[in-house]
């Protein structure tokens, strides 16, 4: 029976195991960067849901830029308000 996702293809790289995108040999991750960014995401969503935290904090806690929580923010997955996140 042949894999919905090969985990190996000749010289065109790997598939990510969560969405069956095709990632370079070269990627280093696991999973794709769209799903690596998805998990961090959730990651990040539930972290600001149990603990109160400033975009700042975020940063420090997952090791990122504030600018990317800024972006995050500014984009609308998180709402920001009043040391409160939505």
């Amino acid at each position: 029976m042949k894999r919905r996702f090969p985990m190996e293809e000749e010289n065109n790289g790997r598939y990510c195991p969560q969405c069956g995108q095709r990632v370079p040999r070269t990627y280093r991750g696991e999973t794709c960067p769209a799903c690596e960014e998805e998990e961090l995401y959730q990651k990040v969503k539930n972290y600001i849901q149990t603990h109160d935290v400033t975009a700042m904090d975020v940063a420090d806690e997952f090791g990122i830029p504030l600018a990317q929580v800024k972006d995050w923010i500014e984009n609308g997955y998180f709402v920001y308000r009043k040391d409160q996140w939505y």
